[in-house]
């Protein structure tokens, strides 16, 4: 049985694919596994790492039910500009800084930049992380391997969530 992730590694993304399908999978997944504290979504951009151009975004995902909607698109779009600038850093967590409200939850894959925000920091991470691997830009194994830099429990914990039904 696979996980339903395209093999081998994909140079592009379908972005119908990732808009209508695993974006809400992803979130649905995320809460079904942690507790959401009363949040339903925020907002993803996704950003090529070589030119910093955003391709998507700021999308809202879910519902987000707080008024906060501004502040949740300002959060996704500085975390992958923020990690476009650490070349070394494959995660926004290895630069963030709660004092000055920079946060993780975003990934970079190489080729493209995946960032949330509406969720918890662990939360926001665990769904760009599980995105990513399930349109085919991260590799089996590597969403663990990222995960234990920030020490991500809930990618740590539960292997299972990247399985993902796809359309034949």
């Amino acid at each position: 049985m696979s996980c339903g992730c395209p093999r081998p590694l994909l140079l592009d993304v379908d972005l119908p694919f990732l808009i209508e399908t695993v974006l809400p999978h992803v979130l649905a997944e995320v809460a079904r596994v942690s507790d959401m504290r009363d949040r339903e979504g925020g907002m993803f951009v996704l950003m090529r790492a070589v030119t910093g151009e955003i391709i998507v975004g700021p999308k809202q995902v879910g519902q987000i039910n707080n008024g906060k909607e501004d502040k949740y698109a300002e959060f996704a779009q500085e975390k992958p500009v923020r990690l476009l600038e650490h070349p070394d850093h494959c995660l926004s967590w290895e630069s963030r800084d709660p004092d000055n409200n920079k946060w993780g939850g975003a990934v970079n894959d190489g080729l493209f930049v995946w960032s949330f925000s509406g969720l918890s920091e662990e939360q926001d991470e665990a769904l760009v992380l599980m995105a990513s691997h399930l349109c085919g830009r991260i590799r089996n194994g590597d969403p663990k391997a990222m995960a234990e830099i920030s020490n991500n429990r809930i990618i740590i914990d539960n292997p299972y969530l990247f399985w993902c039904p796809r359309e034949s």
